[in-house]
């Protein structure tokens, strides 16, 4: 059942108590971790985002014959009490209960922490993070998974290993962290990390973090990259450049404002896109050349296609040029999961938010279309990661539509540079393992 490297995953879990694995998607995280449960014993807290709750573990323990019973901590009040009043050995919750869940008259006596993708506790400062780390002593064994444990910066790790040694290795203050392995610059809003100071953090994390690259175990079809650029005419483009300067502009009567930079980001994002809402929330027409694009390129692949878009208002007007496409997250997600896998739709739409954990894609199409570049490189890997892994048979194509000498620009670059960090971070610390364990 087991491959020989997710048996030794499994007998690391097992023979140690705390652990962080941050694991390539699709090397099996799920099914090694409920064996490692399996022999482990004990009531464990299982934290992960909605849709993985809902459909990943416990049809995967049911697929490869796994004997552990579940509990779906979900829905209003009383069905919530009722799941933890059930005798189970796992009881699944999403993160946004933690704060109810530590406050219940009926919380059993827990023996595990998992979190699956503990990503999501990468922000301190967050409530779902506080309650966590004030229970933490509620559990014997912690374990954390996650293929994208940096996705912004090496400050991700310090609230995740956190939650596993309460502050052993990187510290018990997140500011005295920030200090000790970073610096900004003379406003404190942008950080960096000091020279010396990774190598310092992945000698730190070596003996409680096991890291899987899939390339190592798995034999994946080439994905490639391809951006599509999109060109405004001079005039759209005057207009955006003096709404990046100004933070104003008129379209008509209508006034359009940014009262702020975050603001200003995400209107300058819509534009590029082609259509902007304003503080009434009425949709303004800027350009129609992505929709073109778009329509033309779907044509041109001739292939069932995901379409990732990223306002609302952009869906409703990519739903107009494609009245048969299915949107995801509306209605049977289940079922539009299957209908994608046996070949039934030709265009699916998916927000990154929605559609980013716990599904399998890789049945039904090999090519992925974001209508624009998003910042979050943990929305972006796990989205395209639908799509390219085991299962897959044909080459993956991620198509980018980026409308050119706009913001578009600065949000790939971004991302390429995330991007790069996190896997300069897990390919040292794959290394750092590697010869801790010869050794």
């Amino acid at each position: 059942m087991l491959r020989p490297y997710q048996q030794r995953m499994m007998n690391e879990m097992v023979t140690r108590p705390r652990l962080a694995l941050f694991a390539d998607m699709g090397t099996g995280k799920t099914l090694t971790t409920l064996k490692a449960l399996e022999k482990i014993k004990g009531k464990t807290l299982l934290i992960a985002p909605i849709r993985v709750c809902e459909t990943v573990w416990e049809q995967e323990a049911a697929k490869w014959g796994v004997k552990l019973t579940f509990s779906l901590v979900r829905g209003h009040v009383d069905a919530r009490v009722q799941a933890l009043k059930k005798k189970s050995d796992v009881y699944l919750i999403n993160p946004d209960l933690i704060a109810w869940l530590f406050t219940a008259d009926v919380l059993p006596q827990f023996d595990n922490l998992v979190i699956d993708e503990s990503s999501l506790f990468k922000n301190p400062s967050t409530k779902r993070f506080k309650i966590l780390k004030k229970n933490l002593k509620r559990f014997d064994r912690r374990y954390i998974l996650t293929g994208t444990p940096s996705p912004n910066s090496l400050m991700d790790l310090w609230s995740q290993i956190g939650i596993l040694d309460n502050g052993q290795r990187l510290g018990t203050g997140f500011s005295r962290f920030k200090d000790t392995y970073f610096e900004s610059d003379y406003m404190g809003f942008k950080w960096t990390i000091r020279k010396g100071s990774k190598e310092k953090i992945e000698q730190l994390l070596a003996d409680i973090v096991l890291r899987l690259d899939a390339k190592d175990y798995l034999d994946l079809p080439e994905m490639t990259e391809n951006d599509i650029v999109v060109q405004l005419s001079s005039k759209e483009l005057k207009q955006y450049r003096q709404f990046a300067k100004d933070m104003v502009t008129n379209f008509g009567d209508t006034e359009l404002t940014a009262l702020s930079a975050v603001t200003l980001h995400g209107k300058l994002s819509q534009l590029a896109n082609g259509m902007v809402y304003d503080e009434e929330g009425v949709i303004h027409f800027f350009h129609r050349k992505k929709l073109e694009t778009l329509q033309e390129l779907v044509e041109e692949i001739d292939n069932p296609v995901i379409i990732v878009y990223k306002y609302n208002h952009e869906k409703d007007e990519i739903l107009k040029l494609f009245p048969e496409a299915v949107l995801f997250n509306q209605g049977d997600t289940n079922q539009h999961v299957k209908d994608w896998n046996q070949g039934k739709i030709k265009q699916l739409l998916l927000h990154p938010a929605s559609g980013g954990h716990g599904i399998n894609l890789q049945e039904g199409g090999n090519h992925i279309i974001w209508f624009s570049p998003i910042p979050s490189l943990e929305q972006y890997l796990q989205t395209n990661k639908r799509v390219h892994r085991s299962g897959q048979t044909k080459p993956v194509f991620i198509h980018r539509l980026m409308a050119e000498h706009t913001i578009d620009e600065q949000t790939s670059e971004n991302l390429k540079a995330k991007d790069a960090n996190q896997e300069h971070f897990l390919n040292s610390m794959k290394k750092i393992i590697s010869e801790l364990r010869r050794s």
